[in-house]
C-alpha cells in the first residue's frame, strides 16, 4: 500500500520524469538497455528458468546481475555528465540552488524506508547477504547521489580530476580494508548483533551496504569524467587491462566489497557498451554511396527512437518502482521456483510487456497533459 501511494504521487508530478533528449542516441539506447535488463533481471531471477550463473554472486565474481548493479550506477553518472554538458555550465552545480539535490534524494530516501518498513510488516524475504539489515539499493542511490553531487559543486568539470578522484577512493578503500583485514568481517555471514543502540551494532548489520559504496561512488565518478570530451575510445582499453591485473595479481572481483577489479571491469563494461551502440548507429545509419537516380525518392536515414527507449528513459524511477511493486506482487502470489520453464518464460515475457507498456503510457500521459 505504502508503494501503491508513492507510485501514484510519483505519477502526478512531472518533475520525477527526467528523459534523455532524443538526439543522443549513445546514451538513451545504453541507458534504456540496461534499465530493461535489471527489470527483467529481479523478476526473472526467482524463476527456475533463470540460469543460475547470471544471478548475484555471493562473495567473488562477476555474474550479469552484479555488473547490472554497477552499469546502473554509471549510466546515472552519464546521464548527469551529459546535462551538465549540454547546459555548459562552467561552475557544474554549484549555481543550483539545494532544493534540486533534495528533489533528486527525497524520492530515494523515501523508498528505501518505505521498502524496509513494508518488507519487516508483511515478512517478504530478504537476502541479507547483498545489502544489510537495514541498507538496501535505493539507499545505495541516495548516498551516491548526495556525496558525488557536493563533489561535483567543488571539483574543476574535468576528466582528471574525476577519473583521479574515482580511482584515488578505490584505491584506497581497498588499502583500508585489506591493511585492517576487514575483508573476512565484510563477507562473512555470521548472525549479526540485534541491538540497536549503538553506531557499531548498526554499521556491522549493514556492512554489505556500506562497504560498497565508496565503491560504488568511484564508479560515478570515473564515468562521470570520462564523458568529459571523446575519451572512450582511449579509456576502454585501459580499464580492460586494469580489470585483468586487479583480478589476477591483487584480488578477484567482487560485488559485496566492490574493490578496484569490479569497478574497472564496470567502467569497461559500459564504455565498450557505449561505443558498441555508436558503431552499429553509424553502419545503420551511413548514407548510402550509391548515386541517386533522377526523379527517385529520397530514402531517409533510419532513425532511433523506437516507444520502449523512448518510454524507459523518460520515466525510469517511476517505471523502476512499478517494476518492483509488480515483482513483489508475483513473488507473494505464486511460487515462483515451482513452476514450469514454459509458464515461467511466459510470465517472464508478459512481465516485460506489462512493464515497458507501463513506461509507454506514462509518456503519452504526459505527452497529452
Amino acid at each position: 500500500m505504502f508503494f501503491c501511494c508513492l507510485f501514484l504521487f510519483l505519477c502526478s508530478k512531472k518533475r520525477f520524469f527526467t528523459g534523455i533528449p532524443h538526439s543522443n542516441f549513445e546514451l538513451s539506447t545504453v541507458r534504456a538497455s540496461i534499465f530493461f535488463q535489471t527489470y527483467l533481471s529481479i523478476f526473472a531471477v526467482d524463476f527456475s528458468v533463470y540460469p543460475l550463473r547470471f544471478a548475484k554472486t555471493e562473495t567473488y565474481g562477476i555474474s550479469l546481475m552484479d555488473i547490472g548493479v554497477g552499469c546502473y550506477i554509471g549510466i546515472n553518472a552519464a546521464n548527469a555528465s551529459y546535462r551538465n554538458l549540454r547546459a555548459k555550465s562552467t561552475t557544474h552545480l554549484a549555481s543550483k540552488p539545494s532544493t534540486n539535490l533534495l528533489l533528486r534524494i527525497g524520492p530515494l530516501l523515501a523508498l528505501s524506508l518505505l521498502r524496509l518498513i513494508s518488507l519487516k510488516l508483511v515478512g517478504y524475504p530478504e537476502h541479507v547477504s547483498e545489502y544489510g539489515i537495514h541498507w538496501n539499493f535505493f539507499l545505495s542511490l541516495a548516498m551516491i547521489a548526495l556525496f558525488c553531487d557536493l563533489i561535483r559543486r567543488y571539483l574543476p568539470p574535468s576528466s582528471f580530476y574525476f577519473i583521479g578522484l574515482g580511482l584515488a577512493i578505490s584505491f584506497l578503500c581497498d588499502i583500508i580494508f585489506y591493511l585492517f583485514d576487514l575483508v573476512p568481517i565484510i563477507l562473512s555471514n555470521e548472525i549479526r548483533p540485534v541491538r540497536l543502540d549503538s553506531f557499531t551494532d548498526f554499521v556491522l548489520m549493514n556492512k554489505e551496504g556500506i562497504a560498497s559504496l565508496p565503491g560504488y561512488i568511484s564508479i560515478y565518478l570515473i564515468i562521470y569524467g570520462s564523458c568529459f570530451g571523446n575519451k572512450k575510445m582511449f579509456l576502454t582499453p585501459l580499464f580492460l587491462m586494469a580489470y585483468f591485473f586487479c583480478d589476477a595479481f591483487v584480488a578477484t572481483a567482487s560485488r559485496r566489497l566492490c574493490n578496484c577489479a569490479f569497478v574497472f571491469w564496470a567502467v569497461f563494461f559500459l564504455l565498450y557498451h557505449s561505443i558498441l551502440s555508436t558503431t552499429i548507429r553509424s553502419c545503420l545509419n551511413a548514407p548510402s554511396e550509391r548515386p541517386m537516380k533522377e526523379g527517385a525518392p529520397k530514402i531517409p536515414n533510419i532513425q532511433f527512437g523506437d516507444a520502449l527507449v523512448e518510454a524507459i528513459n523518460y520515466s525510469p524511477l517511476v517505471t523502476f518502482l512499478f517494476a518492483n511493486l509488480l515483482t513483489g506482487l508475483v513473488n507473494m502470489t505464486i511460487q515462483s521456483l515451482f513452476l514450469s520453464q514454459g509458464l515461467s518464460c511466459v510470465l517472464v515475457l508478459l512481465y516485460g510487456c506489462i512493464v515497458g507498456c507501463v513506461g509507454h503510457f506514462l509518456k503519452l500521459y504526459y505527452a497529452i497533459k
